[in-house]
């Protein structure tokens, strides 16, 4: 493993450069043998970076690839719209059938009004109208309110 410790894109990276000796190499001096507590000496080479140019290809630079080249690309680029519509198919489907993954504004009176009318079905209450009806009134209030926020956050 070579440690990485890159200061910046432009200058380059230093990596560990592994002595010489072997673990097991008998002609270790006594000078040369650590403590188990101390870590063992570093040394750093400077190895510079790579640029990566990842811009898209011009129609001249793709034409003088060599052909084989020329048609693993398109092949790669077939391959890249196919997974995209699968992605976009199956983003489709989620959003479709499944709940979004945005939050459900107005959950809590939603609930409120959910329980409220459960409660008074269980007693068997026909009076449920209006011991819900605060509850039915707070939700509308933030039904309207979410409307009135959707609405505006458009424009």
């Amino acid at each position: 493993n070579i440690p990485v410790h890159a200061r910046n894109p432009t200058e380059t990276m230093p990596t560990q450069h592994h002595d010489s000796k072997s673990a097991n190499d008998a002609s270790t001096s006594s000078s040369d043998v650590t403590t188990a507590t101390s870590p063992p000496e570093e040394k750093w080479v400077d190895i510079p970076l790579v640029k990566i140019d990842t811009r898209p290809l011009t129609d001249e630079e793709v034409a003088s690839l060599p052909l084989p080249i020329q048609t693993q690309r398109s092949a790669l680029l077939e391959a890249e719209k196919d997974i995209h519509k699968m992605m976009d198919t199956i983003e489709k489907t989620r959003l479709r059938y499944l709940r979004t993954s945005r939050a459900i504004k107005c959950e809590s009176e939603i609930v409120s009004v959910i329980a409220c009318y459960e409660d008074a079905k269980k007693a068997g209450r026909q009076e449920s109208a209006l011991r819900c009806g605060l509850m039915v009134e707070a939700l509308e209030k933030c039904a309207a309110k979410v409307a009135y926020d959707h609405i505006h956050a458009e424009h």
